[in-house]
């Protein structure tokens, strides 16, 4: 159903990236041909992690639905 709303044009689709640290998504992007190389977690910059730039090809990646405007 949701794709079906996605090809009406009531939903977008889009792509968020998860970081293994903190566990909150980093960013999100419409198309997995926009995804960078490396990407940095704000928050874990943030909070002083040792670690807080991530390939993206190692990080999870979840699919949602997002409500047209």
């Amino acid at each position: 159903m949701c794709e079906m709303a996605v090809k009406e044009g009531v939903f977008d689709k889009r792509v968020g990236l998860k970081c293994p640290q903190c566990h909150k998504i980093i960013k999100s992007f419409s198309y997995y041909d926009e995804l960078p190389y490396i990407i940095e977690c704000e928050i874990c910059e943030l909070n002083e992690e040792p670690v807080h730039e991530f390939l993206v090809e190692e990080l999870q990646k979840i699919t949602y639905y997002k409500l047209r405007r």
